[in-house]
């Protein structure tokens, strides 16, 4: 029985337990269609505009404010109809906006809207923190965050990308937050690195990262969840599943009937 296999009948078990919800950005309510009201965090009291646009091929989300055609944030999915697959790529948020919640808002409001679609349902990200290679720096941080919190991990052949005779060089990245930018001899090309701290947060000290030179051992912790790697394909790991379903769900009815939205992915995506 294959790994992937496996993970996925462990797993099943898993949604008679209470159902306990995890935390991603801030609480909100929906008083009435393309309406969002934010309770907790920067932006409590506020409110926005929310403008969903589904086709069989694709979905945007978008987010706006007082009456502003331009969005405040957006992102958008490729889907595929016929494997449930929906693939998430980078989150714009104006830069007004950063650091308030935003991102997690989006990301929560637009797969509890393609998990509320029913049928088998999988997800990905798209080249997670997609790399300007102009630019020493880790952008979009946050979706990169979100990510790895909520159970995607990297594609399977990362360490295979990282291994020695592949990197051509390693550079630090003296940013705030700082990290790794390496250049590699086959494609993507160029990723960036950032490894997290005991409270999954990225690690801010610059010293550690001038250790940090083995990129087979970063590979190593992104597959344990313990660093992000920027500008390769993320997917929704089997083992995860529970874990990725607590982050969208409200209710013990949704947390169920979206676990078997889940696993008719996963099963989908083995056969």
């Amino acid at each position: 029985m294959t790994s992937l296999l496996s993970r996925v009948l462990r797993g099943r078990g898993a949604g008679r337990e209470p159902f306990r919800p995890a935390r991603l950005g801030p609480s909100f309510r929906l008083p009435e269609p393309g309406r969002v009201e934010v309770t907790s965090g920067p932006l409590a009291g506020s409110a926005f505009g929310l403008r969903v646009e589904l086709k069989p091929g694709k979905a945007d989300f978008y987010l706006s404010a007082g009456g502003e055609t331009e969005p405040l944030a957006h992102t958008h999915f490729d889907r595929n109809p016929d494997t449930g697959l929906e693939t998430e790529w980078d989150i714009f948020v104006r830069a007004d906006h950063r650091g308030k919640g935003l991102t997690g808002l989006l990301v929560r409001l637009s797969y509890r809207h393609l998990l509320a679609l029913g049928g088998r349902r999988w997800f990905a990200m798209r080249k997670l923190m997609q790399v300007d290679s102009d630019r020493r720096e880790l952008h979009n941080i946050g979706i990169g965050i979100i990510g790895v919190r909520i159970g995607l991990r990297p594609e399977l052949g990362l360490e295979e990308v990282l291994t020695g005779r592949n990197v051509k060089s390693v550079q630090l990245i003296a940013a705030d937050p700082p990290g790794l930018f390496i250049e590699l001899r086959r494609l993507p090309g160029i990723v960036v690195a950032a490894e997290f701290d005991e409270d999954g947060r990225p690690r801010s000290d610059l010293a550690y990262y001038r250790r940090l030179v083995n990129p087979a051992e970063l590979a190593r912790s992104a597959r344990a969840g313990r660093a992000i790697i920027g500008n390769i394909d993320y997917f929704l790991d089997p083992g995860q599943v529970e874990h990725f379903c607590r982050h969208f769900a409200d209710t013990a009815t949704e947390y169920k009937t979206w676990l078997r939205a889940l696993h008719a992915g996963a099963r989908h995506r083995h056969n």
